[in-house]
């Protein structure tokens, strides 16, 4: 997937669920809170890089989080499916930082 199919994905996402986050429609829970299930989908995806250092997320705000990677290494990732699932625990692109973020509430 392209950084833009990336960024539709999400978009797609958000349509489908009528724009609510519907974390008890994930199947398999990595974790009963949305948002350590959304870190943990991400570790397991994001593989391990000392150039870009060990941290997973790189920017806290007062009511946001932003993770590490680009969307373009995402893309390369991510399916519709674990978009769907990340969009589910809060997830979105946010298209000021060209990064994800999730929401904190």
């Amino acid at each position: 997937m392209t950084k833009e199919e990336l960024i539709e994905a999400f978009e797609e996402a958000e349509a489908e669920d009528n724009g609510l986050f519907r974390f008890e429609r994930i199947e398999y829970k990595r974790s009963q809170r949305p948002d350590i299930h959304a870190i943990k989908l991400l570790d397991e995806l994001v593989p391990f890089d000392e150039a870009h250092g060990n941290d997973l997320i790189c920017e806290v705000g007062s009511n946001r989080i932003w993770f590490g990677p680009s969307l373009e290494e995402l893309a390369k990732l991510l399916t519709k499916e674990l978009v769907m699932e990340l969009h589910r625990c809060s997830v979105f692109v946010d298209g000021c930082e060209e990064k994800l973020a999730i929401r904190i509430v």
